[in-house]
Formats: C-alpha cells, structure tokens, sequence
C-alpha cells in the first residue's frame, strides 16, 4: 500500500532565506536555532524520502506547488519472476 504525506504550512515562518546562513541541507535560521531543509528544489520522492526518516521537528522551505497536495511513496518496482519470461518463450 503506498503511503502518503501532505505538506501544509498553517503558520509560515517570516524570516528571510537570504538572511540565513546556507548549509549543506538549505540554510540556518539564526531566529529559531533551526536548519531550514530546502524542498523547493526537490522531487515529490526526495521530499517523501526525507521526511520519511526525519525526526518530528521539521523546518523547510517549499515551493507553492508543492503544498496541499499528496506526496506519494514511489511505487515499489514489480520483480518479475522467471515463470515469466519462460512463458513468453
């Protein structure tokens, strides 16, 4: 069964990206003592990936297209037994 997340912001955060200092994730909001992760850039599996195993206190910057909609889990690739292919030999 394929999980799924939905980014949604109620609160958004009012400090300015460019006023952070860049880190290797995104960059380091001095305000919160937080690393903000940048998602913006990331695909629907990267951004799933990464929350999946992320602790619960999560900071990220997100693209407006990315918000209010579901993130689904990558679907699992079907192993195709030898039955198979001997079949269509």
């Amino acid at each position: 069964m394929k999980q799924k997340i939905r980014l949604h912001i109620p609160e958004p955060c009012h400090e300015n990206w460019d006023g952070m200092t860049v880190t290797q994730q995104g960059r380091f909001c001095n305000a919160c003592s937080k690393e903000v992760v940048d998602f913006s850039l990331m695909t629907d599996k990267e951004i799933f990936d990464y929350i999946s195993t992320a602790g619960i206190a999560l900071c990220g910057r997100v693209g407006t297209g990315q918000l209010d909609r579901d993130l689904r889990s990558p679907a699992e690739l079907r192993k195709t037994g030898w039955r198979y292919w001997t079949g269509l030999a």
